[in-house]
């Protein structure tokens, strides 16, 4: 009998552990989760751009994981103009994602010689210790005006058997 409640407690702990299916989660050294976004001739008249995401602690011990999410502006010539930026540590033992959100209408001068936008987000295992995770990364989205989410693939789904987050990219790979 004791058998039993030990294997249906495991079971239970599995499927409230596992990630949501629009969720991505990050290791215990720094990563970088990112993914392009060209520039159209609307974008490169100005307006306010927003990076948001819900995020939440991997778990592990306090004091809770670091994370940034940052919106990197590049010129034609792959030259970095600007930069707009959050930075948190994630709230330890919260079970509930909370939003985090930057917006600019900085190009870094004229948005009209702005090429492409990375939308980035880092972070890492603040407790680096063994079966906990970094930041737990859901419904990423980045506007232009205040429109719909632009972003290609914004529930990290995966291309075919790879397990790669089709059109993102990780500075640690993927697994």
């Amino acid at each position: 009998m004791l058998h039993r409640i030990s294997l249906l407690f495991l079971l239970l702990f599995s499927l409230v552990a596992e990630a949501a299916p629009n969720a991505i989660r990050m290791a215990y050294n720094f990563t970088t989760v990112s993914q392009t976004v060209v520039f159209n001739s609307a974008m490169q008249a100005g307006g306010t751009f927003t990076l948001s995401t819900q995020a939440m602690d991997g778990g592990g011990r306090a004091p809770g994981d670091p994370f940034t999410i940052k919106m990197v502006f590049y010129n034609s010539s792959n030259a970095i103009v600007n930069t707009a930026q959050l930075s948190n540590t994630l709230v330890y033992g919260s079970a509930t994602p909370a939003t985090y959100t930057t917006t600019t209408t900085n190009c870094g001068g004229s948005c009209a010689n702005v090429a492409y936008v990375k939308v980035e987000f880092y972070g890492k295992d603040g407790g680096y210790w063994a079966g906990n995770y970094g930041p737990y990364i859901i419904n990423p989205s980045f506007s232009f005006n205040g429109g719909p989410n632009i972003l290609y693939n914004p529930e990290f789904g995966i291309y075919g058997t790879n397990g790669f987050a089709q059109g993102w990219t990780s500075t640690a790979g993927w697994q």
